[in-house]
């Protein structure tokens, strides 16, 4: 038996498990004994562990049947214009990163001059400094 016909006998198998499943599921709503509803339970167990079982096996099957080509080396598949588009939006970048730094050390500096102007003005007013964060 080749693999497409493992994989058919499954998806068959998998069909009737779940006609089972509904079939066990509607007798359970109506079972009148609790022995009756250990054994349909007990039945609808083993009939979903056999499910999740071959659901697992038809998912490998179906893996293993899965071509994947060779990729062709990324540089192959640059084209010229695009390499230039790259190379324009890498200097962007660049540039842009420079000027979150340019902005960082300003705003860093300016949250130091105005720590330093409210120790001046507590300074000169005579009243106690405010406490500061690090």
């Amino acid at each position: 038996m080749n693999t497409e016909q493992r994989i058919a006998a499954i998806r068959m198998s998998l069909a009737a498990i779940e006609g089972g499943i509904a079939q066990i599921q509607a007798a359970l709503r109506v079972a009148a004994s609790l022995n009756d509803i250990a054994r349909l339970n007990d039945e609808l167990v083993s009939l979903m562990a056999k499910r999740t079982q071959l659901q697992l096996e038809l998912l490998n099957l179906e893996a293993s049947l899965v071509k994947v080509d060779p990729a062709a080396p990324p540089a192959a598949k640059i084209s010229a214009a695009d390499k230039k588009e790259v190379k324009g939006l890498s200097k962007e970048l660049q540039q842009s990163m420079a000027d979150r730094r340019m902005v960082e050390a300003a705003l860093a500096n300016s949250g130091d001059i105005l720590t330093n102007i409210n120790r001046m003005q507590s300074v000169l007013s005579g009243t106690p400094a405010p406490e500061t964060k690090p």
